[in-house]
């Protein structure tokens, strides 16, 4: 097995993209989609409150629709 550290592989924060709690999922998806990245850190002040996914994206949609009876 490697023995790198992940201090190896990552992504420095300076050349993440990241999106805020206030964006909207579409955009956040589309930024995604550009990047071709499966998820986007989720910051607010600078500061990190959470991750969000392609599928957790997807799955909000899904329930949307099916509730909206689509």
């Amino acid at each position: 097995m490697a023995r790198n550290k992940v201090s190896d592989v990552m992504t420095p924060c300076e050349k993440l993209k990241c999106a805020s709690p206030d964006e909207m999922a579409a955009d956040a998806l589309a930024k995604m989609s550009k990047q071709n990245v499966g998820r986007l850190p989720v910051q607010e002040n600078g500061r990190l409150v959470g991750i969000v996914t392609r599928s957790d994206i997807m799955r909000a949609i899904q329930i949307k629709t099916e509730l909206e009876g689509g």
